[in-house]
């Protein structure tokens, strides 16, 4: 059976380039930066074709065989950022050669990490509330109602007190037997 038909074949970036040794340090600095871009975007699209070769496998094992051939197993954006680490290694050498100052050289781990922390971050931005859904277990999404109602005030009783009680009854710092208990006097 032919898999991995599917994807594009790996265009990895030399290392070595013949013109390294005439480099400034701000075409070094320049290439750093242009390489960090890339080695991101060659880690997100290795990331995203792994997650849909893992549903097309599924879906050709349980469903219908012949969709394995969607598949790509020729890991090009693995291979490309792997080069570009390997070139920012080398910008890197010849930079601290020159004694320039350049922008940090990524690796493919920091660029994982990286992507792996904005989508952490999205997803923490996102509301986890369901509108007309209390959660009693996280009172942090909830803030606790306030008394805006009294029922009969027992004589001799002040109302100010009576509502803080209340208060601190709803907000869950008394139970309902130190409640009674105290407003009973």
């Amino acid at each position: 059976m032919v898999a991995g038909c599917a994807g594009r074949d790996p265009i990895p970036v030399s290392a070595y380039m013949p013109n390294d040794a005439g480099l400034t340090c701000p075409e070094i600095d320049a290439e750093i930066v242009g390489n960090n871009s890339g080695l991101k975007a060659r880690v997100n699209e290795s990331i995203d074709t792994r997650d849909k070769n893992i549903v097309v496998g599924a879906a050709a094992i349980l469903l219908f065989l012949p969709a394995a051939l969607a598949m790509d197993l020729k890991g090009a954006a693995s291979t490309e950022a792997t080069a570009l680490e390997a070139r920012n290694r080398t910008l890197t050498m010849l930079g601290a050669k020159q004694r320039c100052r350049t922008t940090h050289a990524m690796t493919v781990a920091e660029a994982e990490a990286e992507r792996e922390a904005s989508i952490q971050s999205a997803e923490a931005s996102q509301p986890t509330d369901v509108p007309g859904v209390r959660t009693p277990t996280d009172q942090r999404l909830h803030p606790a109602p306030t008394a805006t109602q009294m029922s009969a005030v027992p004589a001799g009783v002040d109302r100010a007190q009576l509502q803080t009680l209340m208060d601190r009854f709803l907000r869950g710092e008394i139970t309902k037997a130190e409640y009674d208990r105290l407003r009973a006097g």
